[in-house]
């Protein structure tokens, strides 16, 4: 049997409050998006622009029985308490380590330069300061981490720098790879050591 129907009134007979909750889907969106957000207020504390974590340490930490436990205690902070934090259902926290204005205050590990000053671009391409060694270099002992071979030295003035070679037919991969690293996140504010 043919009707004149559109084929939607027949659903709707089939549900009396269709174009109710059809209208009432079409509005939530825009009703969702008028709502307002709650204001935010900063905390009432002066503003730290520097975090003094370069104090010395009173004593030299004890070695304990953690240290032979370093892969069970990677695998409990790295995916067990990760896996636990997701599932707990918490929602956001805040972050722990900022200043009054919600932002990440310089440290020993990181300063957000760029933010605080925007750097010009012969500066993001010097990256961090290095003054060169003074000679003579004395060794202290060779690398032991990573691909490429190297040694630690020790210059005329005491202070020491890695010195590593490029992989045997590979010019310039390991170390122009570092160089460019450093750069990078120099500009995104970690403190690094500069590479030459």
């Amino acid at each position: 049997m043919k009707t004149n129907r559109p084929p939607f009134a027949l659903r709707f007979r089939r549900f009396p409050h269709g174009p109710a909750i059809a209208a009432l889907l079409w509005c939530l969106p825009g009703w969702a998006a008028a709502a307002p957000t709650p204001e935010r207020w900063f905390a009432d504390r002066p503003v730290a622009w520097q975090e003094h974590d370069d104090a010395d340490v009173a004593a030299v930490p004890e070695p304990n029985h953690l240290q032979s436990l370093e892969m069970a205690l990677t695998l409990r902070d790295s995916a067990a308490n990760e896996a636990d934090r997701i599932l707990s259902l918490e929602g956001d926290t805040p972050a722990e380590d900022v200043n009054a204005f919600d932002e990440v205050p310089c440290s020993t590990w990181y300063c957000p330069r760029h933010h605080l000053h925007p750097m010009l671009l012969a500066d993001l391409v010097a990256g961090p300061a290095l003054h060169p060694p003074r000679l003579p270099l004395t060794v202290l002992k060779g690398k032991d981490l990573g691909a490429a071979s190297g040694f630690q030295v020790k210059d005329a003035g005491g202070d020491r720098y890695m010195v590593k070679f490029d992989i045997a037919g590979h010019l310039g991969l390991a170390n122009t790879g570092e160089m460019i690293a450093s750069r990078i996140f120099h500009a995104a504010g970690y403190n690094v050591p500069g590479a030459v």
